[in-house]
């Protein structure tokens, strides 16, 4: 597997943004973080979708050691914020964290 924290970011990435069913033969990976734009933001929402990318990234990135997933949203934008801190396994490099905003691209 690579190490490189570049091509290790993008696949937690990936793995965060993946739809549930959207991998052939592998209907475990992926979340519903996408689908869930739309959603009434509540900790009875919040919570799964923390719970999803958690185990998502727990079950299909073994170079990475989670520390924190924190999910906030802002219902005015249909927007969620997802920040990520792991540890890469095996490398001596500082915490890294991972932040990006998700949108709706049509309204």
């Amino acid at each position: 597997p690579l190490k490189n924290e570049d091509a290790i970011k993008r696949s937690v990435q990936n793995l965060v943004r993946i739809q549930i069913g959207e991998v052939f033969f592998n209907e475990l990976v992926g979340t519903r973080v996408e689908q869930a734009l739309f959603e009434l933001a509540n900790d009875d929402f919040i919570d799964p979708i923390k719970n999803e990318i958690e185990t998502v990234i727990t079950n299909f990135e073994p170079r990475v050691l989670l520390r924190r997933v924190r999910v906030l949203t802002f219902p005015d934008q249909n927007a969620i914020d997802i920040n990520i801190n792991y540890d890469i396994v095996g490398l001596t490099t500082p915490t890294q964290t991972l932040n990006f905003i998700l949108e709706p691209t049509r309204l």
